[in-house]
């Protein structure tokens, strides 16, 4: 039984709001590889839109990936970049989010299976703790 292809306003629609539940609200910048298309920035759904247009184009290829970027809402300093795939049948699937703090040049790669696994992005903030005021003295960079 061959399945039908998804209706693409309801791919976008359902993926803004599925990634707007897991708490990424500020704007989003997308980047497709290889497609010749500068950079665009603006709401989520603009991005996808704006992704979905030039592969109905043709140019860029369907099955490429592209990636979207955010900064937390609450921490600008931590930027997160989704890995994005579209397919015809099951819409956009999240494969890879990559996760930078700005600051401490640390990063980390979450390799997701479904866009469940999504980690929400008050989770994300756990995992790049703030320094502690008496951290430097711990480190013996105290001088009387």
């Amino acid at each position: 039984m061959e399945q039908s292809p998804i209706d693409l306003e309801k791919a976008v629609r359902d993926t803004a709001y599925m990634i707007r539940q897991y708490g990424y609200r500020n704007r989003f910048t997308i980047e497709m590889q290889g497609s010749g298309i500068s950079k665009f920035t603006g709401n989520l759904n603009d991005c996808l839109n704006r992704y979905l247009a030039a592969s109905i184009n043709g140019k860029i290829g369907i099955n490429s990936f592209f990636e979207l970027e955010t900064a937390l809402p609450f921490n600008q300093r931590i930027l997160c970049r989704f890995k994005m795939a579209f397919d015809n049948i099951s819409g956009f699937t999240i494969k890879q989010l990559e996760i930078s703090d700005r600051v401490s040049k640390t990063n980390k790669v979450f390799n997701l299976r479904l866009n469940k696994e999504l980690p929400g992005s008050q989770t994300i903030e756990g995992l790049f703790p703030k320094p502690r005021p008496w951290d430097f003295l711990r480190k013996g960079k105290f001088r009387p």
